[in-house]
């Protein structure tokens, strides 16, 4: 009996049935990283840019002098003991941190990093499917094709 299919329609359907339940779960997963790291690499720019001014202070403490203490010793006799002075003040000042050398900053470039390591991943599972399809003879265009139209843009 003939086929009414054509031997392209024919590598399509068989594309789909290998490699389509895999597309579209990569589509849904590829959709939600997308839209995270969308949302991560926003924060990321707002809390990695411009500065941050930030109070701090010390403590300072400046010898003044002595002032001599008469003590008296166990057995009834006095010597005189040197007693030093400090003067102390509390200095406060205001600093501009650069926001990129945060910890927030630095976490979510990290977060970023990871998210689009993610995409590599899956660039390589895509390349591996074109070579599946090329042993079980089905044209590495069908295989694109059925791609772009499982996956399209995120």
């Amino acid at each position: 009996s003939t086929s009414s299919k054509s031997s392209m329609e024919d590598m399509r359907d068989r594309a789909e049935a290998r490699f389509g339940a895999r597309l579209s779960q990569l589509d849904g997963e590829g959709r939600r990283k997308n839209d995270e790291y969308r949302s991560v690499s926003a924060a990321a720019s707002g809390a990695c840019s411009g500065s941050t001014k930030s109070k701090s202070a010390a403590v300072s403490s400046t010898f003044v002098g002595y002032n001599p203490l008469i003590m008296v010793n166990g057995d009834g006799t006095t010597r005189i003991e040197p007693n030093p002075i400090f003067m102390t003040s509390t200095i406060v000042g205001v600093a501009a941190v650069d926001n990129s050398t945060t910890t927030a900053c630095r976490s979510l470039q990290a977060q970023a990093r990871q998210l689009s390591g993610w995409a590599l991943q899956i660039e390589k599972e895509l390349d591996r499917m074109e070579i599946a399809a090329k042993r079980a003879d089905i044209y590495p265009g069908v295989v694109r094709s059925l791609i772009a139209a499982r996956l399209g843009t995120w």
